[in-house]
């Protein structure tokens, strides 16, 4: 699980969620031009969906994301 704080690199005012949830195969970051190393991560794309689903379920402001590279 990665916890992060670029929601206005990735999304903008009309679009802003309370959560993001990643459900590609792999993602990257960080997502904006700092001087930071950059890593690619494998996701757990069945744990993305169930947290998805419960989360949808239990209330939750949820979007969810494709992942795109640069």
């Amino acid at each position: 699980m990665v916890i992060a704080n670029d929601h206005f690199n990735t999304f903008f005012l009309n679009n802003f969620p309370t959560f993001a949830i990643g459900v590609a195969e792999a993602t990257f970051g960080p997502n904006d031009q700092t001087k930071m190393p950059s890593y690619d991560i494998k996701v757990h794309t069945g744990l993305a969906e169930h947290m998805r689903r419960v989360g949808i379920r239990d209330g939750f402001d949820l979007a969810v994301t494709p992942g795109v590279r640069h």
